[in-house]
């Protein structure tokens, strides 16, 4: 049996979803894509539309790869390129625990939609509750799961999205709850994002 957190969620967005005359992106993510996500859209204006797929579900949550193949076949055209960024739940994976999730999901989808273009996109930080100047114990983890992450693009020969880089340092554009940040944060964000996402259509 898989472990769940006290809340689960999905939030699925479809950017302009009856016009197939652009190129489509999917953003797969948590609650940070909900928050970089409207910013990403404006950005990509008139070059493409953006699907979001964003969920607290672990990697190891047997819903989560059927869930994504969902959004995905609902799309007027198939999608050109998709930016995959998850490691800010499933707490309870250890290190290997997570590497082999990731692994079977990035598979996946370099598989199953081929014709797209995946870019991986790396977690941000953990602070302190209520000190956003303090980086919490717990960030250990994201940066853990980031190094995996890098080894798996370069085994799949991937682009990167480094959103650590983007915003460590900076108190600044973050929440007090020590996950989340301000529309700065998720401004410094989607740029970076979209950047990335420009190379690739």
């Amino acid at each position: 049996m898989h472990t769940l957190e006290q809340y689960e969620w999905s939030n699925i967005w479809c950017e302009n979803a009856n016009d197939g005359s652009l190129p489509r992106v999917m953003m797969v993510g948590d609650s940070i894509s909900v928050g970089y996500r409207g910013a990403v859209a404006k950005n990509l204006a008139g070059k493409a539309y953006t699907d979001t797929y964003s969920t607290s579900k672990a990697l190891d949550n047997p819903c989560f790869l059927p869930e994504l193949d969902l959004v995905a076949a609902g799309a007027i055209r198939a999608h050109s390129v998709i930016t995959f960024n998850n490691g800010l739940h499933g707490m309870h994976l250890s290190a290997a625990e997570y590497e082999k999730y990731a692994a079977s999901a990035i598979g996946h989808i370099v598989k199953k939609y081929e014709s797209a273009k995946l870019i991986i996109v790396l977690s941000t930080p953990i602070t302190e509750n209520g000190d956003p100047h303090t980086l919490a114990p717990l960030n250990s983890k994201p940066l853990e799961r980031n190094e995996i992450m890098r080894s798996l693009a370069a085994k799949y020969k991937l682009q990167v999205c480094d959103l650590y880089a983007a915003v460590a340092g900076n108190a600044g554009i973050r929440s007090a709850d020590g996950y989340h940040y301000n529309s700065d944060g998720y401004k410094i964000m989607a740029d970076a994002l979209s950047a990335a996402i420009a190379e690739d259509l």
